[in-house]
Formats: structure tokens, C-alpha cells, sequence
């Protein structure tokens, strides 16, 4: 929410129309513009890759989730993915060419997490079950889009975090950079 403004409001989850929907979905569009510059931005300053906790495809994972755990709740995944093709085909938005999944390894785990965070305001995100449908759909799209050498997918543990950290390094250490994933939904 670093780079939300004001005047920038979502409204209430669930949506009561299709253009509210759509409403969440362009703001988190131009909210992912924004921390794109400012990453370009200190890419271009330190030389050195930049980490982002994650990216635009959170938001298609997350319609993806209403679209599988609520039949009845209006949901915009078409909308979002046809806006995702259309943003970075004008490259308004860009594909990260490294993507790391960390995903629980468990239900305790899982637990363990909301306790260390608290629970977040959209209820059914703080449930299992959306963790495990959102685990298949970032599966599904890293084994679609991108080669071995440029993702990872990867459990935490129980107090593993040293051993999920180097793990991510080593990875980082010997990945493709050069990925061309504009292929992604197209």
C-alpha cells in the first residue's frame, strides 16, 4: 500500500458489480506501475537486480482463486488476463524474468505465517484452501511459461528460513536472466 494514494480506493471485496471488479483490477494495474518504475529506478542506479516481493500475476492468481472457491461471486479473471496481455504487449507492465514461489509446505506452516503477519481483510485469503488453489495456478503457470533454469518453486519449513534462503541464493546464483516469458497466457 506504499503506493496507494488517497484518491485511490478499492472497493469493498467481494464486489457487488462487474465494474467494481474491473475498478480493484485497474487499480492494481497502476499500482504495479508504479513499483515498476521505482524497481527500474533503482535497477538503473545500483546496476544490480532488484528483488519485488511479487508481481502482477498475484493478481490473476487471485481472481483465479474467486473464480474456483466462489461460483456464485462476480470475478473478472478473463478481464484481468486480457488487460495483462494488453499491458505488457505495450509494455506498460513487464514479466519478471525470474520468478521464485515460496509456498507452505503445510497447514501448520500456513498457520505459523498468519500468526507472524495477522490475518488479512479478505477472509477467505486467510484460509488453506485458497493457499492450495493459488499453489496450483503459480505451478501451473510456472510450468507453462517459464524453463527450469529460470524459476523455483520452493517450501518453507518450520524454522527453516536459513535453508530456504540459501536455497533461493544458489538458485539466484545460477539462473537465466535472459527468459523471455512474453509468451505467458498468449
Amino acid at each position: 500500500m506504499t503506493y496507494r494514494q488517497e484518491k485511490q480506493r478499492f472497493t469493498n471485496f467481494p464486489p457487488t458489480t462487474i465494474e467494481d471488479a474491473k475498478h480493484n483490477v485497474n487499480l492494481l494495474i497502476e499500482l504495479e506501475k508504479i513499483r515498476m518504475e521505482d524497481v527500474i529506478d533503482k535497477h538503473i542506479r545500483s546496476g544490480k537486480p532488484v528483488i519485488m516481493d511479487r508481481c502482477f500475476l498475484s493478481t490473476i492468481v487471485f481472481e483465479y482463486a474467486i473464480s474456483r472457491q466462489f461460483l456464485d461471486r462476480i470475478n473478472v479473471l478473463d478481464y484481468t488476463i486480457v488487460l495483462f496481455k494488453e499491458q505488457t504487449q505495450a509494455k506498460k507492465l513487464f514479466i519478471p524474468s525470474v520468478l521464485v514461489y515460496l509456498e507452505p509446505f503445510d497447514y501448520q506452516v500456513f498457520v505459523e505465517r498468519i500468526e507472524k503477519r495477522g490475518k488479512v481483510g479478505i477472509n477467505f485469503l486467510n484460509e488453506f484452501e485458497t493457499v492450495k488453489i493459488m499453489q496450483h495456478w503459480y505451478r501451473h503457470i510456472l510450468s507453462a511459461n517459464y524453463p527450469d533454469n529460470s524459476s523455483l518453486i520452493i517450501q518453507s519449513t518450520q524454522g527453516g528460513q536459513k535453508e530456504t534462503a540459501k536455497s533461493v541464493n544458489e538458485f539466484l546464483n545460477t539462473v537465466n536472466y535472459t527468459n523471455n516469458t512474453n509468451k505467458i497466457f498468449l
